[in-house]
């Protein structure tokens, strides 16, 4: 079969109208809602063959749907659907592969395929089906990726680590010291290297499949051909995500990652125990891939319990247009500001290509400096679903108006600081002074040259001036400077802000804010930089008035 590089505007932002596919793709009449394929067999060096055929989720029909990554969009390869030639990715010809039955067909639920994404009517449409298409499938297909040599060790990995967990009933610390007593492999065995590799394929980052995995019934998860158990995945990434030998790194990111789509799960199953909010779904799903950024807020959609109040999806709309939208709707519908706290410096400037407002949140940049907004703030909560009279956007949504006050200056400011680089425990790692040397770890603020102790902007009581305590609260305090850097104000306060801060930026408090901000002068009006930290700047009290943001 001829392979042919095709190009595929339309996920990556670019709109235009037209139905190309209009002979593939049947248009839905009610109550059809929904279109499988029925894959039909064959033996691997067979081509593949398909049809596409109507139906209605009403009708409950039997079928399976897959979760996997699309891959390179530029990089193609045709099957025959309906009788005719058709472009997929070669990431999905290898899926459909390892999927095909050799004597039987199979009914499947492909969104590349049963979705004609050329048609911005049905995208819209199918987006507010997407969590009841996963919920009734018989299955939940998660393809991982092909089979390599690696999968084996990851897989056997896994079957030691059940039975360490059906017999300590918790969690496993992986540490180089106590890995030959629990009986696994040290640390310099490729099985962790496989480990490492297996978690960093593409489908762990993706957009999507967040609520694909919550909203399945059942789920069987494949890498090529080889079954592996969602239940042991989970478990091993739990581990792996609290254990020093991975600590910082970013299969630990990962494996947290893959810990919050299980905890949305959970969620989708026990309603009663309450829902992930908006914001936090954006949160930890920061930096996760889409093909269409736009899928960066719709892929979570079918997660959001009230989708109703939600913007409308429309996938006419620009990328920035979804983004500035979004912002506004998770002011407007909290009546806070804590969306503020994701924007400014956490995009960071090698991604800055949407030019969006600044206090306008780009979720396609992945930020490592963790909000400081409590965990508390980011659950599922209802407002007043309008701005209050002290909030107010301009008509292009590129301006916010917040009451608030500038209330100091930053003078000078430290090198952004990163805890750990490596793990914690190899003697390969890098580790930060302020690690290393604990309690006495100093830092430079420039331009003035004044040296001062890292923890004397926390106002710590003495018993941090221990290394077991910086052992007992490691992970807190990693998250908390991470990405930040250490801040003398004019006044002469220390404190502690994002990694774009400079000298002569202005710290500003809001009325609705959670905390304060570093904002940035610009004729006039503000650029937001980011939050902050500053003792006592919680109890301001002084006057306030319009401050701009653009």
């Amino acid at each position: 079969m001829t392979r042919r590089i095709w190009e595929w505007p339309y996920r990556l932002g670019h709109t235009f109208s037209g139905n190309l596919y209009q002979y593939i793709y049947a248009p839905f009449q009610p109550p059809i809602n929904l279109r499988l394929l029925e894959l039909r067999p064959g033996h691997r060096s067979s081509p593949i063959e398909c049809e596409l055929f109507n139906t209605s989720l009403e009708e409950t029909p039997s079928y399976e749907a897959l979760s996997y990554h699309w891959g390179n969009v530029n990089d193609t390869t045709e099957i025959v659907c309906n009788g005719r030639d058709f472009p997929i990715t070669s990431n999905l010809r290898a899926a459909l592969l390892d999927l095909r039955q050799p004597d039987r067909k199979r009914a499947l639920w492909i969104d590349a395929l049963c979705i004609n994404q050329r048609d911005y009517s049905e995208r819209n449409q199918q987006l507010q089906l997407m969590h009841q298409i996963y919920r009734r499938a018989n299955k939940v297909l998660i393809w991982t990726g092909e089979n390599t040599e690696t999968v084996a060790l990851v897989q056997s990995l896994f079957e030691q680590l059940r039975t360490l967990r059906a017999r300590f009933g918790d969690l496993v610390y992986f540490n180089p010291s106590s890995l030959s007593s629990l009986g696994l492999p040290p640390e310099s065995s490729n099985t962790w290297s496989a480990l490492r590799y297996f978690f960093r394929r593409a489908w762990f980052q993706r957009a999507w499949v967040i609520q694909e995995a919550a909203n399945a019934s059942t789920l069987a998860v494949k890498s090529g051909s080889i079954d592996l158990e969602w239940e042991d995945m989970v478990f091993t990434a739990r581990c792996v995500a609290e254990s020093p030998m991975f600590a910082a790194t970013d299969t630990a990111s990962i494996c947290r990652h893959l810990s919050f789509i299980d905890d949305c799960r959970l969620a989708q199953r026990n309603p009663s125990k309450g829902q992930f909010s908006l914001l936090n779904l954006l949160h930890q799903s920061r930096q996760c891939g889409a093909t269409d950024l736009r899928d960066k807020i719709y892929g979570l959609y079918p997660l959001v319990d009230d989708q109703a109040t939600l913007p409308k999806p429309d996938y006419e709309k620009s990328i920035q247009t979804v983004y500035k939208e979004t912002a506004a709707h998770l002011i407007t519908s909290t009546g806070k500001l804590d969306v503020l706290s994701f924007a400014g410096a956490a995009r960071h400037p090698l991604t800055r290509s949407l030019k969006l407002p600044s206090w306008v949140p780009d979720w396609h940049a992945y930020d490592k400096a963790i909000p400081m907004i409590g965990s508390a703030q980011l659950i599922a909560e209802t407002g007043p679903n309008q701005a209050p009279t002290d909030i107010q956007f301009s008509n292009d949504l590129d301006h916010l108006v917040l009451e608030g006050a500038v209330i100091d200056s930053i003078a000078s400011v430290s090198d952004t600081i990163i805890p750990f680089q490596g793990n914690l425990t190899s003697k390969r790692e890098t580790v930060d002074p302020l690690i290393r040397q604990w309690p006495e770890a100093k830092t430079t603020l420039e331009p003035t040259g004044e040296i001062i102790r890292i923890l004397e902007v926390f106002h710590l009581p003495q018993s941090a001036f221990t290394t077991a305590w910086l052992m007992s609260e490691r992970n807190q305090l990693t998250r908390l400077v991470y990405g930040r850097r250490l801040l003398r104000s004019a006044s002469g306060a220390l404190g502690l802000g994002p990694a774009h801060a400079t000298a002569n930026d202005k710290i500003a408090v809001f009325k609705r804010g959670s905390v304060p901000y570093v904002v940035r002068p610009d004729d006039g009006l503000y650029k937001l930089v980011g939050e902050c930290f500053f003792p006592d700047v919680s109890r301001y009290q002084g006057s306030m008035h319009d401050l701009i943001l653009k």
